[in-house]
């Protein structure tokens, strides 16, 4: 038998989550103490699977896969917040780009310049997302520069 590290709950041996709090964990198959198995938490690590996933949070709209299927980790439910809070973000900007362009070259068609630099600072949400994306790799739990402080799911 196994123990969850978390919440003490007794489990078969080879189980990759606690029935009973939902952690994810991983078991040492060499057990020479004639104890319990060790259990490692995977907190940080993941599997291969779950960080594909996780990695989703920031492209946008794709954010709503991992929302769905794997937010029962700390680790999970924080990217997933951060790719939340990004794409809102982006969804702003976008719609306030769009009615500034329109408002600015209504007045002057040499407004252009002020447009263009906005859509190029546009590139601010495609580095956020690559940061968020190694932070995944890394399993760091790092907030996003200016926006990553906001919650929208709780974890």
């Amino acid at each position: 038998m196994m123990i969850c590290p978390k919440c003490g709950a007794e489990m078969p041996d080879n189980t990759c989550t606690c029935s009973n709090c939902g952690e994810v964990l991983t078991s040492i198959s060499s057990n020479t103490h004639g104890g319990d198995s060790i259990i490692l938490n995977m907190h940080h690590t993941g599997n291969i699977t779950d960080n594909a996933l996780l990695c989703m949070s920031y492209l946008g709209f794709l954010v709503i896969v991992p929302l769905m299927l794997c937010k029962n980790t700390e680790l999970a439910r924080f990217h997933i917040n951060q790719g939340l809070v990004l794409f809102i973000t982006e969804l702003t900007y976008c719609a306030l780009f769009l009615f500034t362009r329109w408002l600015l070259l209504a007045i002057s068609p040499w407004l252009s310049v002020i447009v263009a630099v906005m859509a190029a600072a546009g590139i601010v949400f495609v580095v956020y997302a690559a940061m968020g994306i190694a932070g995944v790799i890394r399993g760091e739990t790092r907030e996003l520069p200016v926006i990553g402080s906001c919650k929208i799911i709780k974890y």
